[in-house]
């Protein structure tokens, strides 16, 4: 799960986790993303949608609406609030097809500031 929350900017997708995590990951499948971001979605850090029938989109909450969630104990093995300021505060990866990210941002669910440089 942390590895959605952590992959460049506001949003992760199955796409952009598998090419720029830490560690490649190439084994995730489009259930296991679904599954971790509604546990993610569960726990209030953020909320899976889906456009069209592709695969899911994470959009992230800022750091500042989730920073008491983020250090609950139950939590603390996601990763710690600087790694996640770091990582959203970069522009989407590359990956993510920037008609997906005018979706987006016509549906009203990420505002064109929270997409820096893109």
């Amino acid at each position: 799960m942390s590895g959605v929350l952590l992959t460049a900017g506001p949003i992760a997708t199955m796409k952009s986790l598998q090419r720029t995590s830490k560690v490649f990951l190439f084994s995730v499948t489009k259930s296991k993303f679904d599954t971790a971001s509604q546990k993610l979605q569960a726990a209030n850090l953020g909320s899976l949608v889906f456009l069209n029938k592709s695969s899911g989109v994470f959009i992230k909450k800022t750091p500042d609406e989730i920073a008491s969630i983020l250090t609950m104990p139950e939590n603390a093995d996601l990763c710690t609030m600087e790694e996640y300021t770091a990582r959203f505060d970069l522009p989407p990866a590359g990956i993510i097809k920037e008609t997906l990210l005018d979706k987006l941002v016509e549906q009203g669910l990420v505002a064109p500031r929270d997409l820096k440089s893109w």
